[in-house]
C-alpha cells in the first residue's frame, strides 16, 4: 500500500513520527485488505495539531480528520480510529448490511401441519 506522508503550512514531519504513522496504517489492513493508498497531511494551527487522512479503498474514498491539542501522535492516534470504524462500516454494507435479530417476545405462527391433526390422542394413554 503507497503511503504518502506530508507536512503543511511549514511543518516539517520526523522521521520518528513518519515511522508512527506508518505503523498504524498497517493495522488499517487487518480491517479491510484492499487499501490501494493513503495519503496523510500533518499541520500545526495555531495550539492545535491536526491530521487529516484520505484513504482510496477499493470502491470508495475515505476522508478523517482529526485536531488535538496534545501531541501529533495524540492528532494520528484519533484520525486513526475513525478510519477503522469508517472501514468497519463499510465492509459490513459489502458483505450485506446489518444482520437483523429475531424478536425473542413474538411467539412463532402455529403449524398447520396435517400429520399433527390426524393424530389420535388416546394413543398417549399410560
Amino acid at each position: 500500500m503507497p503511503l504518502r506522508i506530508a507536512g503543511h503550512n511549514g511543518y516539517e514531519v520526523p522521521a520518528d513520527l513518519k515511522e508512527y504513522v506508518s505503523r498504524k496504517s498497517q493495522k488499517l489492513q487487518r480491517y479491510f485488505d484492499r487499501i490501494q493508498s493513503m495519503d496523510v497531511s500533518l499541520q500545526t494551527i495555531k495550539i492545535n495539531n491536526v491530521c487529516d487522512i484520505n484513504l482510496k479503498a477499493g470502491p470508495f474514498d475515505i476522508y478523517a480528520k482529526e485536531k488535538s491539542s496534545q501531541s501529533m501522535r495524540a492528532a494520528v492516534d484519533l484520525a486513526v480510529a475513525k478510519l477503522e470504524r469508517q472501514l468497519k462500516k463499510q465492509k459490513q454494507k459489502m458483505i450485506g448490511g446489518k444482520q437483523h435479530r429475531r424478536n425473542p417476545f413474538k411467539t412463532p405462527p402455529p403449524s398447520l401441519d396435517a400429520d399433527e391433526e390426524t393424530e389420535p390422542e388416546s394413543e398417549s394413554v399410560a
